[in-house]
């Protein structure tokens, strides 16, 4: 099992500029030929097949619109990034180029199939566990990829006023802690120093990543809080 530090740092999306979009290939490994570890979203194709993408369909990247969840694979690959005509990765593009030494960090997005995007992920990352960790925002993804050999984070966000009344109470607790008991927590770097995330950090004992860092005055707020990084726009 991967263990994270406050030395952890991890390429938000990959190592991207205006030629390698967020989430390509290229960027993720350019940021692996850099020495840094990468942190990449996922959604699962129609026919189970781990795609490298923030967003749940394809327009922002592509300028072509597809809901991932219901489109398959192989059309999603005949997509390219508006920027550069790359096509999209799936998780085995990734696994196939970046040396298995090299620490990932994948942010399973949200999905009502969670049994199977979570077999799909684990079953793709098989051998690699010692330097991959796995995280989500859903608690049931986080509860589900724990049965798996693999570190698995909480990601938490920071609650404000124009959230939805359950959503905002759910980051002012984030109680399913206490049942699923995350190896780690990614917080939003400006509730890094926050009581709740001390309590849980104090109560689970695991340790903290900051996201998304992008200055280096918020470089030296997760060291203050003794946090890894993922980061994007600064070189720590």
């Amino acid at each position: 099992m991967l263990t994270l530090t406050p030395d952890s740092l991890f390429a938000h999306r990959g190592l991207h500029d205006d030629a390698m979009p967020k989430n390509s290939l290229s960027a993720i490994v350019a940021a692996a030929d850099a020495g840094y570890g990468i942190e990449f979203d996922v959604h699962l194709s129609s026919d189970g097949v781990p795609i490298v993408s923030h967003d749940a369909d394809t327009l922002a990247d592509t300028g072509v619109e597809m809901l991932i969840g219901s489109t398959h694979s192989e059309a999603l690959r005949q997509l390219t990034f508006a920027a550069n005509g790359e096509r999209l990765a799936t998780l085995d593009d990734v696994v196939r180029e970046v040396a298995p030494s090299v620490q990932l960090l994948v942010e399973i997005k949200p999905t009502r199939r969670v049994a199977e995007t979570v077999h799909a992920v684990t079953g793709r990352l098989a051998g690699r566990e010692e330097s991959v960790a796995l995280q989500s925002f859903h608690p049931r993804i986080v509860q589900a990829a724990k049965h798996s050999r693999f570190a698995v984070g909480q990601l938490g966000e920071e609650a404000n006023a124009s959230m939805p009344l359950h959503e905002r109470l759910y980051w002012q607790t984030l109680v399913t802690n206490a049942w699923i008991r995350p190896d780690f927590l990614a917080m939003y770097k400006s509730t890094l120093n926050s009581p709740l995330v001390k309590f849980w950090r104090d109560r689970l004992h695991c340790p903290l990543l900051g996201w998304t860092v992008v200055d280096h005055a918020d470089v030296a707020l997760c060291r203050a809080a003794g946090a890894g990084l993922i980061f994007e726009g600064v070189r720590p």
